[in-house]
């Protein structure tokens, strides 16, 4: 599978009154286990404070967490967030896995960056030299089962 091809599963969206905090919790716990411990100390310093939201928008769902020091603590919502990024959970998967580019799908409009949009690339930037084999080969499978890929 390349990097230019599509996936385009239909989900359905999730019911409003779902709970945004187990997911949000779910999410920052991964976050701490896996990623901010790896960022740059300068950058960790930036994020401090900030407010993220991350919106699967084809299930119309929020995770929500502030990175508080060198942790990130789940939000039951964002509010105003001063970083949100919004795009599809097969193109966050696609991300993930390696098999999609962050600003190709910006630059489509299926990856929308909202607030501040200079921490949002000084992170892609870093998340990018991160190394996550495992995970990478996990998200390449299971995008290579969904229903359009060939």
């Amino acid at each position: 599978m390349n990097a230019t091809h599509e996936h385009r599963l239909a989900l359905p969206p999730l019911p409003r009154w779902l709970p945004r905090y187990p997911g949000s919790f779910a999410l920052a716990s991964g976050l701490n286990l896996l990623v901010i411990d790896r960022l740059p100390a300068d950058l960790r310093g930036k994020l401090h404070g900030k407010s993220v939201a991350i919106v699967v928008t084809d299930v119309a769902f929020e995770f929500a967490f502030r990175v508080q020091g060198s942790r990130c603590v789940a939000m039951g919502s964002a509010g105003r967030p001063d970083l949100k990024l919004a795009a599809t959970a097969a193109d966050f998967a696609a991300i993930a896995a390696g098999t999609a580019d962050a600003d190709t799908l910006f630059f489509q409009r299926r990856l929308v960056i909202e607030g501040e949009v200079e921490l949002a690339t000084e992170l892609k930037h870093s998340l990018d030299a991160i190394e996550f084999p495992r995970l990478r080969r996990l998200l390449r499978a299971v995008l290579e089962r969904l229903p359009g890929s060939s």
